[in-house]
């Protein structure tokens, strides 16, 4: 693909779920994915962009102590730490640290994004995941899809358990407008409108992850 990168930072996360466990339980801990964002801009324009993805510790503790197998979690993250996508951002200064306490494991991730920078024009306005793009009413944010579509499976159960999992947008108002409305749409441009708060600094926009199991997702947000 060339707008969006198919080896995603998403589908690299979704990876931590074949560290030795069973079948079902891979497709359990998929539910377990959680993405917090947060976006503002300083006065001089720089915009930080926080990215924090994890799954859960205690899920993956319990599926690999029923595989009897054991996994360097500190290690598996190094190894993969250059296989995400934020590694090909390259200007935009970006900072990976990994996650691994008693209750997550994962990536905090952290760029800092100047779009009056002509050098990153390229970067900013290609619809990598999670990098915003502004438009004159809206701002669109894409994220590429967990899994490709030839790898999901007819199973009730594992998707009941994504819809644990949250996208969770935190978009500073010193970014963004007035918002009035945001809608979230797939390949096919079917529209979904999305629910918002105002934390009276910012808007805070949740999504359960299992929207971007099998499709990729563009999430507009309309201001005035």
């Amino acid at each position: 693909m060339t707008n969006r990168h198919r080896g995603s930072i998403l589908k690299n996360m979704s990876n931590i779920m074949a560290l030795g466990l069973v079948s079902v339980l891979a497709w359990l801990c998929t539910g377990c994915i959680d993405v917090y964002q947060h976006i503002t801009r300083s006065p001089q324009g720089i915009e930080r962009n926080t990215l924090k993805i994890t799954v859960s510790k205690m899920i993956l503790e319990m599926a690999n102590g029923m595989s009897d197998e054991s996994v360097d979690y500190d290690a598996w993250l190094e190894a993969n730490k250059g296989s995400t996508d934020i590694d090909t951002y390259g200007t935009l200064n970006a900072r990976i640290e990994k996650v691994n306490d008693d209750l997550d494991l994962g990536y905090l991730i952290t760029m800092n994004l100047d779009y009056t920078d002509k050098t990153n024009r390229d970067i900013l306005e290609g619809g990598r995941d999670f990098i915003p793009i502004y438009a004159q009413n809206h701002t669109e944010i894409h994220i590429t899809a967990l899994s490709d579509d030839e790898d999901r499976e007819t199973n009730e159960m594992a998707l009941a358990f994504l819809s644990t999992g949250k996208y969770r947008l935190s978009m500073s108002k010193t970014c963004i407008g007035t918002l009035k409305q945001v809608v979230m749409a797939g390949p096919t441009e079917t529209f979904i409108e999305i629910a918002y708060i105002d934390m009276g600094d910012a808007y805070l926009i949740e999504i359960p992850i299992l929207y971007f199991f099998s499709n990729d997702i563009t999430i507009r947000l309309y201001s005035v």
